[in-house]
């Protein structure tokens, strides 16, 4: 599975010029990726606080049309993180979009929204409610959203569910750093499962996002980390067999025991 990191700055507010840099990429990027994935909140971003609302679209809306055409036309599935207009009316969700290259669109919503400090997403999104596995062209994939990562039993039962890889979108400010880069290898090591996060830059309003995107290999290890506090863009490519020795030297996914817990 050959991923694109797509680190990138987001325009508050400027839908339509974050979207033509996603199109862009996708299209000079086809051929060597099979997924991209931009940051959390990408499209409309992160700071638009009220305005998430007015941005928010759903999944058949303009610009998702806009990213299926790029994706059919290129061959290559996007992971798009976008204020999402929900079913149940007046919701508003904070949505990882998986767009394949045929098939219809599909979204996981953050089930974890930070609410304290710096952190306002409980006032302006609804949580989701349950994870989520998508069968790509080139695997299997599970959306976690930033502070998702926290939670060590999203990430267990995205692996339990069969993910091969988890997806990580995310605008994490320079205080979380630490926190994230200590976190992300022990959820690639206790799932046995491949950890691509990809993290906003720049600044808006009065955050900013550190970069920093990685992909982490099923053991823990950093395969790959993009520069600090400046856009960036990689290809990474996961390797199955890794990922099968990798279950072999550390059966976790084999001794989970969930129900004993319960």
């Amino acid at each position: 599975m050959r991923i694109g990191l797509l680190q990138y700055e987001s325009r508050v507010g400027d839908i339509d010029h974050n979207l033509r840099r996603l199109v862009d990429a996708i299209g000079r990027l086809a051929g060597r990726t099979d997924l991209v994935v931009t940051p959390e909140l990408y499209l409309g971003g992160y700071q638009a606080r009220d305005s998430h609302h007015a941005l928010a679209q759903s999944l058949d809306g303009p610009a998702v049309a806009t990213l299926q055409e790029a994706c059919a036309r290129h061959e290559v599935t996007a992971v798009v993180g976008m204020a999402r207009r929900g079913d149940v009316r007046g919701l508003v969700h904070n949505s990882a979009v998986v767009v394949p290259p045929r098939g219809e669109p599909t979204a996981y919503d953050k089930v974890h929204l930070p609410n304290f400090s710096v952190f306002e997403e409980g006032l302006f999104f609804a949580p989701g409610r349950a994870p989520l596995v998508v069968p790509t062209p080139a695997g299997r994939i599970g959306l976690a959203i930033c502070y998702d990562f926290f939670f060590p039993e999203l990430t267990k039962r995205l692996a339990l569910a069969g993910a091969d890889c988890i997806i990580g979108l995310s605008a994490s400010p320079a205080p979380s750093k630490p926190y994230f880069e200590t976190v992300l290898p022990a959820r690639a090591l206790e799932t046995t499962t491949g950890v691509v996060f990809v993290n906003l830059v720049g600044a808006q309003d009065h955050l900013v996002f550190w970069g920093g995107s990685c992909a982490i290999d099923p053991l823990g290890g950093v395969q790959a980390r993009l520069p600090y506090y400046e856009e960036a863009e990689q290809i990474v490519a996961l390797d199955a067999d890794a990922l099968a020795l990798a279950r072999k030297k550390r059966p976790t996914l084999r001794d989970t025991r969930l129900r004993a817990l319960e």
